[in-house]
């Protein structure tokens, strides 16, 4: 209700962003045709007003709405195009988030080779930000891939790396999230007793 009231308030450059967030509001509580009408009318807004970084959160949030809806194709070419849009205007966080999702759309697909391509890409750009919060959930993205292959080995270090930070970060969600990774793990491994500890 705050953001409907905010609307008629605002100026044309700011009602693009308040839509975005509308939709995204939408999109968690699962109400997807009027998520996806939000996320439309901010795109229109950005292209009218060629703010490319809407753009390309936009396109982001599109192609996140069509993979729940396993319209995988459109979300793949969503990815794709906020991927060129911030790399026109040189937003390299941008540019990470486009790929990672793009990495986990592969993944749910089973395409483990364009899954590690787009992740790694990914990892590179934020290594470089220093950007600590979402090189742990990179890393913990990679983790998954390579548990998801059978590689439990691969699997432990990524998962410990990403927990390293998230401790250094004080990131409580991020710690309980990564130690509840570790101990499905160590589940997969038949590892019972760090299995508990990990998952107590």
């Amino acid at each position: 209700d705050y953001f409907e009231q905010l609307l008629p308030l605002l100026p044309a450059t700011e009602q693009g962003a308040v839509h975005l967030r509308l939709g995204e509001i939408f999109d968690t509580v699962g109400d997807y045709t009027e998520a996806n009408r939000r996320f439309r009318e901010a795109l229109a807004l950005a292209e009218t007003q060629t703010d490319h970084r809407l753009l390309a959160q936009c396109r982001i949030a599109l192609g996140e709405l069509r993979r729940k809806q396993s319209q995988y194709e459109e979300a793949a070419t969503y990815f794709n195009e906020a991927q060129q849009v911030a790399q026109q205007i040189d937003a390299h966080a941008g540019v990470a988030k486009a790929l990672v999702c793009a990495g986990s759309l592969a993944l749910y697909q089973g395409d483990y080779e364009a899954a590690q391509t787009f992740y790694t890409q990914s990892l590179i750009i934020r290594r470089q930000l220093d950007d600590q919060p979402n090189i742990a959930k990179v890393l913990n993205n990679m983790a998954i891939m390579a548990a998801n292959q059978g590689d439990f080995t691969g699997a432990h270090s990524l998962f410990a790396e990403s927990l390293v930070i998230r401790r250094y970060l004080g990131d409580k969600w991020g710690i309980a999230n990564s130690l509840n990774n570790l101990g499905e793990l160590a589940l997969l491994q038949q590892e019972y007793d760090q299995a508990y500890t990990n998952l107590a």
